[in-house]
């Protein structure tokens, strides 16, 4: 499975949101369990040593709990340094314990040694439970404990002493093959879902840049005249419910055949770019449109304007383009570059059609056409 640096980085914030998640069920198990061993120790074994080791214990476990909330409440550092302080508290709290086990299993009867030898396997199941994102945490948590259960143990009678340790030993050992097995399903399972988002977050750009460039013109890069056919539509239905008004301006290329014999074909897709250069450089707001209509007619979209802010952009359209000053000389009205324009304006009812306004701008480019061209006609 291929994974990147990004991936990788998720991966191991996760691992570690989830041993600090799991900080509080830990320190409460463990405090519970404190409770029961000292219980257990009172009055089979000397009183202040009891009493220090508890209040030991208790005070590291509040301090750990004190660090859960303050690293909940202040900003993180790296990644590393967090897995480091939570790898010094539990090792601390496990030596702590081992060092009980060291002093007062041999002071007590059979039952509470068995019992303390069942609460120090319960605790090194949750260690692997809840530290099972940290392979440097488990360790810190187990060896201190299980050396001490060993150590214990190897001191009693033979017999009981080798029963002892061979239960620990398979114990640990069980501990150790699941934790590893639940390991890697959790890391596989981590790095195949932030993968999986990842992959998933790259299809929906390509699908995005796929969407944009279906509606896109290939040569001018303005939008095409699908595009343009689902915005007039849009755009025509807001209007008609505001009773606004919506212009439309058609602009054609003067001689444009002229100038493909004359310059060439790639001359040619040149011009058209220059032109719908024009028109999105020209100064309009966001809900706007300048799409290319087809062939050398382009077209301007213009959703709550009225006929005057279309004449005005048109005009600035023709400047624009005169000072351009591009060569044409197969033009019969001018040495540069020109277009016609057509400009139209309604204000929509209901049951009135989209197709009305593009009807009278293209009737007013055609005369602007016939009245000699390089000029503006409104309808």
């Amino acid at each position: 499975m291929q994974v990147n640096e990004e991936v990788i980085i998720k991966v191991k914030q996760e691992l570690i949101a989830y041993l600090y998640d799991n900080g509080f069920y830990s320190l409460i198990l463990m405090l519970v369990l404190t409770l029961i061993a000292g219980s257990l120790l009172v009055g089979q074994v000397d009183a202040n040593g009891l009493l220090g080791w508890l209040i030991a214990l208790l005070v590291a476990l509040v301090l750990r709990g004190w660090h859960l909330i303050w690293r909940h409440r202040t900003p993180h550092p790296s990644l590393n340094w967090l897995e480091y302080e939570y790898f010094v508290g539990v090792t601390c709290t496990s030596i702590l314990w081992g060092m009980g086990l060291l002093m007062h299993m041999s002071q007590t009867g059979d039952i509470q040694r068995g019992i303390l030898i069942l609460l120090s396997c319960l605790i090194l199941a949750e260690s692997c439970v809840s530290l099972l994102s940290s392979r440097r945490c488990v360790y810190g948590a187990l060896l201190p404990i299980v050396l001490s259960l060993l150590l214990e143990l190897a001191s009693g009678p033979s017999q009981r002493a080798l029963l002892g340790l061979i239960s620990v030993a398979v114990f640990v050992l069980t501990l150790m093959l699941a934790m590893r097995r639940l390991s890697h399903w959790q890391l596989e399972s981590l790095f195949h879902r932030f993968n999986n988002a990842k992959l998933a977050q790259v299809l929906r750009q390509q699908s995005e840049e796929l969407r944009l460039a279906s509606q896109r013109d290939g040569l001018t890069g303005l939008a095409n005249r699908g595009c343009f056919d689902l915005c007039l539509s849009a755009a025509w239905r807001r209007c008609c419910r505001t009773q606004a008004p919506i212009s439309l301006i058609l602009v054609d290329v003067d001689f444009f055949k002229q100038y493909n014999d004359y310059y060439g074909h790639l001359a040619g897709d040149d011009c058209l770019r220059q032109v719908a250069n024009g028109l999105a450089r020209i100064p309009r707001r966001d809900d706007d449109l300048a799409a290319r209509y087809g062939g050398e007619e382009f077209v301007l979209l213009l959703p709550f304007t009225a006929e005057a802010g279309a004449l005005a952009l048109a005009n600035q359209l023709r400047e624009w383009l005169a000072h351009q000053a591009i060569p044409h000389a197969g033009s019969a009205v001018a040495e540069t570059v020109t277009i016609s324009l057509g400009v139209a304006t309604l204000y929509p009812h209901p049951g009135d059609q989209a197709a009305s306004l593009i009807a009278r701008a293209d009737g007013a480019l055609y005369r602007a056409k016939s009245a000699g061209r390089n000029r503006i006609s409104v309808a």
